[in-house]
């Protein structure tokens, strides 16, 4: 009838003595049962404090270990000190009020059956219910919970936020990212959720002060929860992404906070997840995305395949910038069956004024990947880059270092002859292809 999962309980002196007390609860030796009981709740309480002074630095577990040190070492009245525990658990949100109403009862029992010369009752033995009501209440609301899960988390975590920021460190430290991915391993299901949905609305819904003030440290937690999360097999609700409106998509916002994309683009959030929650806004979050630097991480969930996302980069509607940035990001984009199409339209669409650095970009690509095109392809991208001042101009026939023979080309008095060939579609002897 009353059973446990003594794999629940993380600290492992805790779960001997809990061992023992069932041993004791079965035998009917219920007095015994809750002396130990009692010893057990501090042991645990003192266990986990201990865990998230030292491996998390937590400094309300410092306070409370720090002051019982001192009780201890003034006064070696144990009772003082267990007394003292309950209320600076309860003061510091580690513990409910109703949980310190329960342990307080649980004392009251245990002294009883532990003092029975001075109880004025004789020998006092508790209910078979009445025991199993303090043993239910001690496992599930301590031993069962990992250190982390022990009180406020989300406070917790908001708290971690602000004090890596007021120490300066930088939210990509690789020191804090440990540090982090270790907080949220020890976090269940049901509190993981809790802190996604407070990040998520500090990090993309709110634009106080505040929020803006610890926006990359708000994000870094919450991206890291998500991994954590995945790793578990954690279901997280993504529910909140209901609250993402029009306001949030606007430029001037996105401007300010790049994170309204980042999210899907990390795989916090995804397309199916605003189907689900908010339709209203999808096509507004889908045009968002398009026009994003997190497309390129994301395009699957919008055009199915790669080659549907070539073929609407590449479309008139579309100009220069897309096909570069698939170029620039996706590895498949550099293959035969796609390459010819996107460096086309970049080529084709760099305009004749202020476009140096993607006139260096055209020529390198074309240089870099030649062997990706074919003959035809080589020839005809090579008449469009020479209709483009912004191409021939490139710096990068002016790198010596630079030694490709399509740069040396375009330095020599044979380039104009070999556009000349190609104009009349001639055969041309020094054709580098």
């Amino acid at each position: 009838m009353f059973e446990y999962d003594i794999s629940l309980i993380p600290i492992e002196d805790s779960k001997i003595l809990f061992e023992e007390i069932m041993t004791d609860f079965y035998a009917k030796k219920y007095r015994s049962c809750i002396c130990n009981l009692n010893s057990l709740l501090y042991l645990d309480l003192i266990k986990k404090l201990e865990e998230l002074k030292n491996n998390l630095d937590d400094s309300k577990a410092s306070e409370i270990i720090d002051t019982l040190e001192k009780m201890n070492n003034d006064d070696e009245m144990y009772s003082s000190c267990e007394m003292k525990l309950l209320e600076l658990c309860r003061d510091k949100n580690f513990i409910t009020k109703q949980f310190y109403e329960d342990s307080m009862n649980l004392r009251k029992i245990r002294n009883r059956c532990a003092h029975p010369a001075f109880s004025g009752e004789g020998l006092f033995t508790p209910e078979r219910l009445e025991v199993a009501m303090y043993i239910d209440k001690v496992f599930k609301n301590i031993l069962s919970i990992n250190s982390i899960n022990f009180y406020n988390i989300t406070d917790y975590v908001l708290d971690d936020i602000k004090d890596a920021y007021d120490k300066g460190i930088s939210y990509d430290n690789k020191s804090l990212i440990k540090r982090i991915n270790r907080l949220f391993d020890k976090c269940d299901e049901k509190n993981m959720q809790k802190v996604f949905n407070s990040l998520f609305e500090l990090c993309i819904i709110k634009n106080d002060d505040d929020c803006k003030k610890y926006r990359d440290y708000t994000y870094i937690y919450m991206k890291i929860l998500i991994d954590v999360a995945d790793k578990k097999d954690y279901f997280i609700s993504k529910e909140r992404v209901k609250k993402i409106n029009i306001t949030h998509l606007d430029e001037q916002y996105f401007t300010k906070n790049q994170y309204v994309s980042q999210i899907c683009g990390d795989g916090i959030i995804t397309i199916k997840d605003i189907n689900d929650f908010n339709p209203e806004i999808k096509d507004l979050y889908i045009d968002f995305i398009i026009n994003s630097p997190d497309i390129n991480k994301v395009y699957n969930q919008i055009f199915n395949s790669f080659e549907a996302y070539v073929e609407y980069a590449i479309s008139d509607n579309n100009s220069w910038y897309l096909s570069k940035s698939i170029l620039q990001s996706i590895d498949d984009s550099h293959s035969k069956k796609y390459f010819y199409k996107l460096l086309k339209k970049v080529i084709k669409d760099t305009p004749t004024f202020d476009s140096f650095d993607l006139g260096d970009f055209c020529l390198e690509e074309y240089c870099t990947y030649f062997d990706l095109l074919t003959e035809e392809q080589q020839k005809e991208l090579l008449l469009l880059m020479n209709k483009n001042s912004q191409i021939i101009s490139s710096k990068k026939n002016h790198y010596e270092e630079y030694t490709s023979e399509i740069v040396k080309l375009f330095k020599t008095f044979d380039f104009d002859k070999l556009i000349d060939a190609l104009q009349n579609n001639e055969e041309y002897d020094v054709l580098p292809f």
